[in-house]
């Protein structure tokens, strides 16, 4: 927890400097992406952080001593957390860059199931679509494998589920309904929030993992520092 915590000052330092370089340059793709990228991390450890310093739900809550996590479980909330990270890279680009327009119609693009080779913009926008099918089928497949996972996993779990399908929603109005900046913000504030719940989720996972090797030493002493 300490090194997050001694990041986030130097990270908003190098953030304002970030949107110093955006607005400068009249917000050409790269330099926004990189900015949301710095705001993400940011609001990652703040997550981060926060699950880390709230109570330990999970030894309580399990009602045993017996690791009650599914085999794999942490590798693929790990995993999902990275592919959302990436989704929301991916997301940012396609946005700045204009491509999120590209396409019209849903789910196929212009008329077209997969017209990839079209445009450059088709070809980004294309592949953000298939990846956040990538990235949904990996938040279900955490929440099924969550079901025997400790309550509070499977909350979080869950809350990510139904956050996922919202945003999907939001994309599909957006590319039904054309550019407005109602939908816009919607859609990047959507994106924040599944990323939050993904962060908070991996935390309480590792945490979770933590109260286990702790309940297995005899003396009950941590391994190391939180």
């Amino acid at each position: 927890m300490l090194i997050p915590a001694t990041l986030i000052p130097l990270m908003l330092a190098a953030q304002i400097g970030l949107g110093a370089w955006v607005v400068w340059l009249e917000t050409p793709a790269l330099p926004v992406m990189i900015h949301l990228t710095f705001a993400m991390i940011i609001l990652g450890m703040l997550n981060w952080i926060t699950v880390l310093a709230g109570p330990d739900l999970t030894g309580t809550e399990s009602g045993a001593r017996s690791i009650a996590r599914p085999s794999g479980f942490c590798a693929l909330v790990y995993g999902t957390t990275a592919a959302v990270f990436l989704l929301v890279l991916v997301g940012a680009y396609v946005r700045a860059s204009g491509a999120g327009w590209a396409c019209v119609g849903f789910p196929g693009c212009n008329g077209l199931a997969l017209p990839f080779g079209s445009s450059p913009a088709v070809d980004l926008h294309l592949a953000h679509r298939l990846l956040a099918y990538v990235v949904a089928g990996l938040v279900f497949a955490t929440a099924w494998q969550a079901r025997r996972a400790y309550p509070a996993v499977v909350r979080l779990a869950n809350v990510l589920v139904v956050l996922v399908l919202v945003q999907i929603g939001i994309g599909v109005t957006a590319v039904l309904g054309g550019p407005g900046w109602v939908v816009q913000s919607a859609h990047v504030a959507g994106a924040a929030a599944v990323w939050s719940m993904a962060v908070a989720l991996a935390g309480r996972t590792w945490r979770a993992g933590r109260t286990d090797e702790r309940q297995s030493m005899p003396d009950g002493r941590p391994t190391g520092d939180e």
